[in-house]
C-alpha cells in the first residue's frame, strides 16, 4: 500500500515538474533577473510555495524569494523569521501572511458599516480549519 501511495506521489510530482505553467516549480529555476520581473503578488505566493519543496535548490530559492520580497518592501525584514517558520501573526500585511501560510483556500468577505473585512480560510484538506481575519490589508485576528 505504501509503495502505491509513494508511486502516486512521485508520478504527481513528476507531472507537475514537467508542466512549465505550474508556477512554484518554475520559480526554482528563475535567475535573479527573472525573479525581479515577477509581479508582486506572485512573489508573496512563491515565498510560501518555495518552502514546501525539499530539494537543496528549492531551499535556496525560498530564501532568494523572501529576500526579493524584502527588497521590494512587500515583506518587512523583522517578519522574515516568522515567515520562515510558517507563523502568521496579527499586524502582518497580506503579502507577509501569504508568505507565511500560503494563499487561502477560501476568502469570505463581510461588508458592514465599519468597512469590509475578509476571512481567509485555511485547511479545507486537513482535520482542522484555521482563519486569518484581514482588514485594510492587515491581519487583525487569527483563529486556529
Amino acid at each position: 500500500m505504501k509503495l502505491v501511495r509513494w508511486s502516486g506521489v512521485c508520478l504527481s510530482a513528476a507531472l507537475l515538474a514537467a508542466c512549465s505553467s505550474w508556477e512554484p516549480v518554475r520559480i526554482v529555476n528563475d535567475t535573479p533577473q527573472q525573479l525581479q520581473a515577477e509581479p508582486d503578488d506572485l512573489i508573496c505566493q512563491y515565498a510560501y510555495f518555495s518552502k514546501t519543496f525539499t530539494s537543496q535548490a528549492a531551499t535556496g530559492t525560498s530564501e532568494k524569494v523572501l529576500q526579493e520580497g524584502i527588497r521590494r518592501g512587500l515583506i518587512r525584514a523583522d517578519r522574515a523569521d516568522e515567515i520562515r517558520q510558517n507563523k502568521a501573526s496579527v499586524g502582518m500585511n497580506e503579502c507577509e501572511a501569504k508568505a507565511a501560510w500560503g494563499y487561502p483556500d477560501t476568502i469570505n468577505t463581510t461588508t458592514a458599516a465599519a468597512g469590509q473585512q475578509q476571512q481567509w480560510v485555511y485547511g479545507h484538506y486537513s482535520d482542522a480549519l484555521s482563519f486569518l481575519y484581514v482588514q485594510d490589508g492587515q491581519v487583525t485576528a487569527i483563529q486556529n
